[in-house]
């Protein structure tokens, strides 16, 4: 899946297999597992050829966005400072989102188990 660059490799391409993955409802579990665990040059690889310079797309695709979650818990500075950079003008998209989705569970919620709490 990556390979990590060693001594006169030449750096690792993006997978389009990988890219398809990341908005795929049951395969992003596994790329998230994979962003959780893997050692610290993969996932920094990963962050380089999947989701660094793609995160205000992906941040607010409805699958791919549980994958740039798990990723972003485990950024270092630099790349938290890039990120926050990249995302700062789809904030409000994200964060709209997100409230939307949530008032709108709430509403079937109550409509369909009334008496019930969120």
């Amino acid at each position: 899946m990556c390979c990590v660059t060693g001594a006169g490799r030449p750096p690792p391409e993006p997978s389009d297999y990988l890219q398809t993955l990341l908005r795929d409802t049951t395969s992003s579990h596994l790329l998230e597992t994979i962003f959780a665990r893997s050692p610290l040059d993969a996932f920094n690889s990963l962050w380089s050829l999947y989701l660094k310079g793609k995160l205000s797309r992906l941040s607010v695709h409805p699958i791919a966005n549980f994958v740039v979650a798990k990723a972003l818990e485990r950024v270092d500075e630099m790349q938290l400072f890039d990120a926050c950079q990249e995302l700062k003008h789809v904030w409000p998209n994200v964060i709209g989102k997100t409230l939307s989705d949530c008032f709108l569970t709430r509403i079937y919620v109550q409509q369909l188990l009334p008496g019930q709490e969120c």
